[in-house]
């Protein structure tokens, strides 16, 4: 997925790189490097497409809606041939909807005002709740693979620190083993090559205290 720069002048794209565990992003054209907070909002916005974007749902107001109306769960009970919503929480048969002949003989249906309501809220109200829903699932995609992205070379780069820091181990091990042969080599010389060798040995003694 290619991002637009977020330089309003410019239409580049973003180059969006993990470098040593964290993303880095610039611009192909401009070079001008982007916050990855407005990366991921340049994410979002692509995610959404061609999507309108929904009204922004009142949840308070959906939730005040729940609570005036009969509780739930709701369930359709359809025995004897006629269907009626019925409140699980209350047990009663047809209390939420229920089929009634007025006076007049017009056919009707039965619902408390509240209930009312709140079906025509949350009727309104789904498709702008699923389609934040959507985007929320794909945001959240999105964030843990780049998060999987940043544990992998977080792994990488800790297998190969180690590594170094065993091979450098290695190597001053060998460096003391070196210098102890030397040692016992030396203890064979007479006087005269020993003097002469003295200050080789002094060197690399030296040498060896100061490996990091």
């Amino acid at each position: 997925m290619s991002y637009s720069c977020l330089n309003p002048t410019c239409d580049g794209t973003l180059n969006v790189e993990l470098v040593r565990g964290h993303y880095e992003a610039t611009c192909t054209k401009c070079g001008a490097p982007a916050p990855l907070v407005n990366v991921l909002r340049e994410r979002e916005r692509l995610l959404k497409g061609n999507e309108s974007i929904p009204s922004e749902v009142d949840l308070d107001d959906l939730e005040r809606l729940r609570r005036r109306a009969t509780p739930g769960p709701w369930r359709w009970w359809t025995s004897c041939s006629f269907r009626r919503l019925s409140s699980d929480a209350t047990g009663k048969d047809g209390d939420v909807l229920h089929g009634s002949i007025q006076s007049d003989g017009v056919a009707d249906i039965v619902g408390s005002e509240e209930d009312r309501a709140l079906i025509e809220a949350a009727v309104n109200a789904l498709p702008s709740l699923i389609a934040e829903m959507r985007r929320m699932r794909s945001l959240n995609r999105n964030a843990n693979a780049a998060i999987g992205d940043q544990a992998d070379e977080m792994t990488r780069l800790q297998g190969e620190h180690e590594a170094k820091i065993n091979r450098l181990r290695d190597l001053i091990q060998q460096a003391i083993v070196f210098v102890q042969t030397v040692e016992e080599l030396l203890d064979d010389l007479d006087e005269d090559d020993l003097a002469s060798s003295q200050d080789f040995i002094a060197r690399a003694h030296a040498a060896l205290e100061t490996e990091p």
